[in-house]
Order: structure tokens, then sequence, then C-alpha cells
């Protein structure tokens, strides 16, 4: 009896294991693409043109899902341009050439609102005949933002320095900038559109319509004008997270310029990780990949894992000084803090100071064990134990007076 049960047990394995064959057919393991859409085998042309293989981009991510409305726009833009691959479309070039690399980067195509290739498409400094072929709005009102302007940044740098303050009118920029369009906002509901055009009204210093370009440091005269000091100091110290510029070939500061500053993926290594073979490995500066990162519609792949939305590490790329806001974010802190503040100006509950002493250095890798995003890991001091009013996926407990 015992010897049939047993025989029955390995008969009904095998039953089992024989369904699942059928119904789950063997697939050769890396042959099926995260994402089919995104797949790079997936263009209109492939294998042709600036995806010809060996000295060209063939393996190079699409820049959006082959299905997605964007894609298709782009394809249809780039087969009248003779690109149906529509690389051409943002980065300019020659696509018939697909031998010399040098020629294939020169120039664009005969109706293209580009005459030479461009490598930074969505710089601020060109992507208005770029990303301004379709977005028009965004490219203006990307221009005018504080995140390129620092508007703000300097006009409370300067508030201290005597002659040079502005007092409560903002009137310097990064750059010299005008608002042709009025005081309606390019975006947003009636209600915003109301309520900020009300703002603008109570406090108009607030809201200039220009700004002039942060003045320059007359050294031959700072002896007698030492405020103008703060010209250079906000030039070399506070100014160099703005979109019209690229971040510091330094760890963590990686970043693209214009719509490319928050829209692109780079890691804190500044290292490319895409299928594209033109693309040194060890060469830093570059994306992670060439697609985009914007919407849950948007899938990144990289190293065959699949992302959605915007990285907070993108922000933190730029928000990691001043008041910390993008490492506040994620619950990392230089040290401990008490605030908010409850009404009588004592610390909030559980959020009281800790000494230094409870620091220690732990790889954000052991706060994020499922690695969403493929981010290079990297240390931070963080107290131990964790504050309570810590509101992060460690510690999910607000910290509010009460």
């Amino acid at each position: 009896m015992h010897v049939w049960l047993k025989k029955m047990k390995v008969f009904y394995l095998f039953l089992f294991l024989a369904i699942l064959f059928f119904l789950y057919p063997v697939v050769e393991v890396g042959a099926a693409y995260p994402v089919a859409d995104m797949d790079p085998q997936g263009y209109p042309a492939v294998n042709t043109g600036c995806l010809a293989p060996d000295k060209c981009h063939a393996g190079i991510e699409p820049i959006r899902s082959h299905q997605s409305e964007m894609a298709k726009q782009i394809y249809e833009r780039g087969s009248k341009l003779g690109d149906p691959n529509g690389c051409v479309v943002c980065h300019g070039g020659d696509p018939a050439e697909e031998k010399d690399a040098k020629k294939a980067h020169t120039g664009a195509p005969d109706g293209s609102p580009l005459d030479t290739l461009v490598l930074h498409a969505a710089s601020v400094w060109v992507n208005q005949k770029i990303c301004g072929q379709c977005h028009q709005k965004w490219v203006y009102a990307q221009y005018r933002s504080i995140m390129q302007t620092e508007a703000g940044k300097i006009q409370g740098a300067v508030w201290g320095w005597g002659p040079a303050g502005t007092g409560y009118a903002v009137k310097y920029g990064n750059y010299d900038v005008d608002d042709p369009d009025g005081s309606t906002p390019v975006f947003g509901t009636k209600e915003y559109t109301e309520y900020t055009q009300a703002l603008m009204n109570a406090y108009p210093d607030n809201f200039p319509a220009k700004l002039i370009q942060v003045p320059k440091t007359d050294v031959e005269s700072l002896k007698d004008k030492p405020y103008e000091a703060i010209y250079t100091y906000i030039r070399t110290d506070c100014q160099r997270c703005h979109v019209g510029v690229k971040g510091r070939n330094k760890r963590g500061d990686f970043r693209g310029m214009g719509c490319a500053a928050c829209h692109i993926p780079y890691n804190n290594a500044g290292l490319y990780e895409g299928g594209d073979q033109t693309v040194k490995r060890d060469q830093t500066g570059h994306a992670m990949v060439h697609s985009i990162q914007s919407t849950r519609k948007a899938k990144v792949v990289v190293n065959n894992m699949v992302y959605s939305g915007i990285p907070h590490e993108t922000c933190v790329s730029c928000h990691n000084r001043g008041k910390r806001i993008g490492v506040s974010y994620q619950g990392l802190m230089e040290f401990p803090y008490g605030s908010p503040f409850t009404a009588d100006g004592k610390n909030s509950p559980n959020c009281t100071p800790r000494s230094t002493s409870s620091f220690k250095m732990i790889p954000t890798t052991s706060l994020n064990p499922a690695k969403v995003t493929p981010r290079a890991a990297f240390s931070v001091r963080i107290a131990t134990p964790l504050p309570q009013c810590m509101a992060t996926a460690i510690s999910p407990v607000p910290c509010w007076p009460t």
C-alpha cells in the first residue's frame, strides 16, 4: 500500500509539471523585453540610418513607447525628413549616412528647424526648435520659471548687502528675460488663474514683467563698493542649479539641461546603462538611458528593470542644498532637527534633537531593499534610532503640532 501511494505521488507530480509545460511555453532567458513597446527592436526601420548596426546607434532605447502618441508623431515627422525612426526630429544630422560618423553628425535634413546636429536636444538654448515643435507653451513657461531664473534666490541673497539689495522688489535673474504674453498663467484651472492674478495684484514686486541679468562684480571698484562682492558670491556659489546648465561633473550632481533636467534619467555616477554600444560605459556625464521619464504611463527600462514617474533622486540632483528639501523628502538629514515647532516655540512631540554621536553611515539600498529605481547606492548619515517624526517608508509617522 505504501509503495502504491508513493508511485501515485510521483505520477501526479509529473502530471502537474506536464500541465505547466503546456500552459507556459519555454522562453529563452532574456528573449522577452520587459516592456514590449519599449523594445529597441520595435523602431519602424530598425537597423537602418542612425540605428545601423556596428558603427551607429543600434540598440538605443526609444525616447517613448513606440505606440505612444508622442512616438507616433516623432516617427511621422521623421519620415518626412527621410528618417522613419525620427532621430533627426530632435537631433538633426544626416540619417542617410551609415558609414562615416562625422558626416552623419553634420547638418540637418531640408525642412528641419535645425541646421546642425544637436547633442543635448532638450537644452534651454535650443529646445524651442525641438521640444517646442509640439510643446511650445511648456518651453515658454520653462524659460521663465524660477528653476531657470532663480530670481527669488538672488533677491534673498542681495537683501542683506546694503546698496546691492533691491528691497522687496525682484529685479535680477540668471539671464535677461521678459514675459510678453502678459499676466495670465500659461497653465492652470480657472480658479488657479484667478488666485494667481490676485496674488500678482497684491504683491506686484514679487511678479515682475521682466528680469535683468544679475550684475557682475567690478573688481577695480570693489574696495569702494564692497557690497558688490555678493554678485560674485551668487555666481560662484549659489546659481549652479538652474536648468540652463548641466550639473557638476561630480557624483550625485549629474543631470540634463532644460526639459531634460527633470525628464531624462541620470544615475548618481553619471554613467550610461542602455543598449547603445557607441556610448562609453566608463565615461561620466551621460544619461542613464535614452528614454523620457514623466507620468505612470511612461515606462523606463534599465537593466531589465522597469519604473515610471520621476524618481526623487532626479529632484535631489539640485535640491540638496539650501533648505535640503530634496533629501528631507527622502527622510535623510545631516543632523537631527526639531521642527515643525509648536505654538510656544518648543519641539514637536517625538522630534527632540538627538546627539550627533547617535549617527552612523548606512547604504541607501538598505532603505529601499526593492531597489525600485536602478540608481547607484550611496551612503548617508542618518540618526539611529530613527526619530518617530520621519514621515517616510521607514517610519511613516507624521510629526505635526497637536
